[in-house]
């Protein structure tokens, strides 16, 4: 969290935070994620609950509800920072989830609960999401997939980890000039779930 650097001076969050003694990763993707996207996702939540790492998200739709949905259903906890204040939540099922997450997880913002969306807000709460993961992955991606680029792009301003899953069964999930784009912010490439031990052992 101290790795960005302009940290908010305070949170406002229903539920919990995530808990700085645990390991947690920012898991992201698209907004209009396929079935294959979704499946994948499962899967690597799946592993990575086992491995009693926290989940980060946003609060969109796509891949982002699939890892909160993933999670709860693997025992394991997400939290889900928001680009709003806390008592203006909205968007397609985003209320419904957050009361879902609040069981186990928690809604983060660091915005006045009475504060509504802005644009500039958007990268910041990007920003927090790099910054309260140890690494970041993402399972699919496109070219309009604003979130997950300006997520890696901050990563690598920061020096964070971050990492494009591909799998044998479901092959790449982006697209070429998305993928470059990508790898030119120092996303490394991760084919299949064999190395998720790996990673799990670099968060620190």
């Amino acid at each position: 969290m101290f790795e960005i650097n302009d940290p908010p001076p305070l949170f406002y969050s229903r539920g919990n935070i995530p808990d700085i003694n645990e390991k947690s990763v920012a898991l992201m993707g698209a907004i209009r994620a396929s079935q294959e996207g979704i499946a994948l996702t499962t899967k690597l939540v799946k592993e990575l609950v086992a491995r009693r790492v926290q989940l980060i998200s946003s609060l969109d739709v796509g891949i982002a509800s699939a890892v909160h949905l993933s999670t709860k259903a693997g025992g394991g906890k997400s939290y889900a920072i928001i680009d709003c204040g806390l008592d203006r939540i909205e968007g397609e099922g985003a209320i419904p989830m957050a009361i879902d997450l609040i069981q186990t997880g928690g809604v983060i913002s660091e915005y006045d609960p009475d504060r509504t969306f802005e644009q500039k807000k958007f990268a910041e709460s990007n920003r927090l999401i790099a910054g309260m993961s140890q690494a970041v992955i993402v399972t699919e991606f496109y070219e309009d997939s604003n979130r997950v680029h300006d997520i890696l792009e901050y990563c690598h301003q920061i020096g964070k980890l971050s990492f494009i899953l591909t799998d044998t069964e479901f092959g790449l999930l982006s697209d070429e000039k998305s993928l470059a784009q990508a790898v030119k912010h120092g996303a490394i490439l991760m084919n299949g779930l064999e190395k998720i031990d790996d990673i799990v052992k670099v968060l620190v």
